[in-house]
């Protein structure tokens, strides 16, 4: 029982005192968060380049919840498209939707 008891303290004590709202920690820490991730994966060299876009599209599809006003950021509203015979640099962000044609 003293276990149970002290777990549920210390997820309080996290949730209360070390918990940082995502719309308070700005952009270069996202950035930071972004680009740490994508360096351990492929991308490596382009983390930089990757990391702006991810941040600049999490910002694209923020919204905020009527009621309770929170910060909410539907991934799902983020589409990657693939496209062969480009480098990873042609990559780029499009606001709205995207069709992809073919011939």
């Amino acid at each position: 029982a003293g276990f149970r008891l002290a777990m549920k303290e210390s997820i309080k004590f996290i949730r209360d005192q070390m918990v940082v709202k995502t719309d308070k920690l700005g952009r270069d820490i996202a950035f930071q968060i972004a680009k740490t991730t994508l360096s351990s994966k492929i991308f490596g060299r382009e983390s930089d380049f990757f990391a702006n876009l991810a941040v600049d599209a999490m910002a694209m599809v923020k919204d905020v919840h009527p009621e309770s006003g929170k910060a909410i950021y539907p991934i799902k509203s983020v589409g990657i498209l693939k496209q062969h015979g480009g480098s990873a640099r042609d990559s780029q962000l499009i606001s709205g939707y995207v069709l992809q044609g073919g011939r």
